[in-house]
């Protein structure tokens, strides 16, 4: 059952982004289940109608987010979802068919708690890190992101440039990278959205004072805002999704 093979016109998904969407959505829509093993490169390459270098890339992709396991001898054996990577994320809301009503919700509602956790930590490191000059680059970024408040899917991405410089300023670099990780993630799942959200009114005001309580050295403030920032926007975001599916 889980040897199934996927089927295609020849010639039509010759690119590797075009198999590598063919096989996620096999992999993550259940088609292939954990410990079974993809069909070989060749048979993949005539039934997709690519080339094998094409496959090979796919599978390489699909091997850097953790879902498949390349062992010699053995092809290409699928992993339990329990160690796929965090960029699965968007095509999990998408394709599984086996998660429970409102699951995704849930997951969305996890990935958010993730965030606060992260940026709540971060904010709190930052002081004695940063001055007032400092925050200059992230100032900026923060008025460009209201700037694109009336675009939603833009603001997301603008916030996140925001919060991106932010990180920066305190020369943070692990933390800097964890967002560079999961920034598409959160554009995806914006845009499934039909853009996402625009900012909460009191966006600029906020962070101006997260900025201000940073440079002063007061983590604790800081810290404080940007819980209460980002639970009242995240229980508005829930609530969006629930009206929404």
């Amino acid at each position: 059952m889980n040897q199934a093979q996927p089927k295609s016109t020849p010639g039509q998904n010759n690119t590797t982004e075009a198999v590598f969407e063919i096989l996620l959505k096999d992999i993550v829509g259940g088609r292939y289940g954990a410990g079974a093993r993809l069909p070989a490169e060749r048979t993949l390459a005539q039934d997709l109608g690519a080339s094998r270098t094409t496959v090979r890339e796919a599978l390489r992709r699909l091997e850097s987010w953790c879902l498949v396991e390349a062992k010699r001898g053995s092809g290409v054996q699928i992993l339990d979802e329990s160690r796929w990577s965090i960029e699965v994320l968007p095509a999990y809301l998408k394709y599984s068919p086996g998660r429970a009503p409102g699951g995704w919700i849930r997951l969305v509602g996890d990935l958010m708690s993730l965030r606060r956790t992260l940026l709540e930590g971060v904010v709190l490191l930052m002081a004695g890190r940063v001055d007032d000059k400092g925050l200059d680059e992230a100032r900026q970024a923060l008025h460009a992101a209201w700037e694109t408040r009336q675009r939603p899917e833009a603001f997301t991405k603008a916030d996140f440039e925001m919060m991106r410089a932010l990180v920066g300023a305190a020369g943070m670099l692990p933390a800097l990278w964890v967002l560079n990780r999961v920034a598409g993630i959160y554009l995806e799942i914006a845009r499934a959205m039909a853009g996402g959200l625009p900012p909460m009114d009191d966006y600029v005001q906020v962070y101006e004072a997260i900025f201000a309580a940073l440079a002063a050295g007061q983590g604790q403030q800081a810290q404080t805002l940007m819980r209460d920032y980002l639970e009242r926007h995240d229980r508005r975001l829930m609530a969006a999704l629930e009206a929404w599916s």
